[in-house]
């Protein structure tokens, strides 16, 4: 289900600017993981408080979007579990 959305610009290097509208969806899937390789350079499983963690210690490893969207997704998650 669609969450929310946002709106988020952000200048990166080598003078290329992103300026997207986003849209956050949770759900759940208890299945096997198929990322298209193509489009994913990797990925893990790690626990929300974890990856809060991580993101604060080590930012420049993040997407500028996922950096911006991740304190209203954490909100959220946390309010759905009430």
């Amino acid at each position: 289900r669609e969450v929310y959305s946002f709106t988020y610009k952000a200048k990166l290097d080598h003078g290329l600017t992103e300026h997207e509208f986003d849209h956050v969806f949770f759900g759940d899937y208890d299945g096997p993981v198929n990322p298209n390789l193509e489009e994913v350079d990797e990925y893990r499983w790690i626990s929300l408080d974890a990856l809060e963690k991580e993101v604060k210690a080590k930012p420049g490893e993040f997407t500028e979007w996922f950096k911006v969207t991740l304190p209203e997704m954490l909100r959220h998650r946390k309010s759905a579990k009430r």
